[in-house]
């Protein structure tokens, strides 16, 4: 389903066919702003770590591959595996996502190139 110009799917976790990278530790505070620098290796999913968050909640995610010719996404996933991303262009992400719902919720960043690659930037929760 396409909201906006975001994309929400539901996806099964048995025919994936990229690896998932998890980082162990919650990189993204559930408030305020956290500076990213994550390298991607090729088409993974970088997990962000997950947060607990309140109704009516917007992230805004300010992202940049390098290099720029590398292809992303980036978004979150709820409770019940339901995934919200948008993806680069030009190797950049500039977006604001609203979550109506209160719950936790995983951030990630998901590689769309055969390339290793670096993501810099920052995500605010508000």
């Amino acid at each position: 389903m396409i909201l906006g110009n975001t994309l929400q799917e539901e996806i099964d976790t048995d025919t994936m066919e990229y690896m998932e990278q998890t980082i162990s530790e919650t990189l993204v505070q559930a408030r305020g702003a956290t500076a990213i620098d994550v390298v991607v290796k090729g088409k993974s999913k970088v997990s962000l770590g997950n947060i607990s968050v309140e109704a009516n909640t917007d992230i805004d995610m300010a992202l940049k591959a390098d290099p720029t010719t590398s292809s992303f996404r980036a978004g979150y996933i709820n409770s019940s595996g339901i995934r919200t991303y948008i993806t680069s262009s030009n190797g950049k992400i500039n977006h604001e996502f609203s979550i109506a719902n209160a719950g936790t919720y995983e951030l990630f960043i998901e590689g769309l190139t055969t390339n290793t690659f670096n993501v810099t930037g920052g995500i605010t929760v508000y």
